[in-house]
C-alpha cells in the first residue's frame, strides 16, 4: 500500500507501509483511513519515547558519577593536606627521638604523626566502593 503524494522524491522516501523515513513529511491527510500507517506512526513514537527514556537514565547515572568523582577529588585534597601534616609530625617527632630518646614530646609527635597519616589512608581510600 503506497500512499500517492504529488512530490516524485516523496514517493521514492514512503516505504509499502504507508510511512516515510522522516515523520516530519507525514500529513494528516496521510493518516486518515490509513491504519497500518497509524500503528507505525505510534510504533515510532513509543520507540522514541524508550530512547528518550533510556538517555534520561543515561544523564542520571552521569550525573551520579560526576557527584561521586566530586566526592572523590575533595577526599584527595583532604588526604592530601593531612598526608603533609602527617609528615611534619613524624619527621620533627623522629627528629626529637633521636636527639634524646627520653623526650616525651617526640613520642607524641611521632604518635600523632602515625595516627594522621591512618586518617589520610582512610580519605584516601574512602568511596571506593560507590
Amino acid at each position: 500500500m503506497i500512499i500517492e503524494v504529488g512530490d516524485i522524491s516523496m514517493q521514492q522516501k514512503i516505504t509499502n507501509l504507508g510511512l516515510t523515513d522522516n515523520l516530519e513529511d507525514i500529513t494528516i491527510d496521510q493518516l486518515i483511513d490509513n491504519e497500518i500507517a497509524i500503528n507505525m506512526l505510534l510504533h515510532n513514537y513509543r520507540k522514541l519515547e524508550n530512547e528518550n527514556n533510556m538517555l534520561k537514565q543515561d544523564l542520571n547515572r552521569q550525573s551520579t558519577i560526576e557527584r561521586t568523582l566530586a566526592i572523590k577529588k575533595t577526599y584527595t585534597k583532604i588526604a592530601a593536606i593531612i598526608s603533609v601534616f602527617a609528615t611534619l609530625l613524624l619527621s620533627f617527632g623522629i627528629n626529637f627521638v633521636t636527639t634524646n630518646s627520653k623526650d616525651v614530646k617526640g613520642i607524641i609527635l611521632t604518635i600523632l604523626g602515625v595516627v594522621a597519616e591512618i586518617i589520610s589512608l582512610y580519605f584516601s581510600f574512602n568511596g571506593e566502593e560507590n
